[in-house]
């Protein structure tokens, strides 16, 4: 309902659904996420022996995503919150990259989306670290031909990039 009222602009009841949302959520290791009380219990059993989220789960916590990011001028606060909220979510994910359904999926994909869209860096650019200084090489429309790759200390390191024409 959150992400409802905050599509409607309502944002005197968004912000009480979100508090209220706020209280009942497991804030644990980074991490904040919304549960099914009755799903819960205090016995130590794990009742989701694959340690993923049932889908509603994945689902309910996409839609406070979505609530918190769709306001025009997201907060600070706002954003830290959505950052502890991905951080669970993505620990959700199955191999493929998906989640428990196709439903669960398509919102969960929807919500990372905006996340990723409002926190991406458009600072393509590399900086080099020399034993007394350092230097800021801006690379607009440069692609690295190939991944970074992990160097141990110490090796050479050579970066093959592709300059436009």
């Amino acid at each position: 309902m959150a992400y409802a009222f905050t599509l409607a602009g309502r944002m005197d009841i968004r912000r009480q659904l979100l508090q209220s949302l706020d209280e009942q959520a497991i804030k644990k290791d980074g991490t904040v996420h919304l549960h099914r009380p009755e799903f819960s219990d205090d016995s130590g059993v794990d009742r989701f022996p694959y340690r993923r989220a049932p889908s509603a789960e994945v689902e309910m916590n996409s839609y406070m995503l979505l609530a918190l990011l769709s306001k025009p001028n997201v907060s600070d606060d706002d954003l830290t919150l959505a950052t502890q909220v991905v951080s669970w979510m993505i620990k959700q994910q199955n191999p493929n990259g998906g989640f428990s359904s196709t439903q669960d999926t398509v919102v969960a994909l929807q919500a990372l989306s905006l996340y990723g869209s409002l926190t991406l860096s458009h600072d393509n650019g590399f900086t080099f670290f020399g034993q007394n200084s350092s230097c800021r090489v801006p690379c607009r429309g440069i692609k690295p031909v190939a991944s970074p790759t992990y160097c141990p200390e110490g090796s050479p390191r050579v970066l093959n990039l592709e300059l436009p024409a």
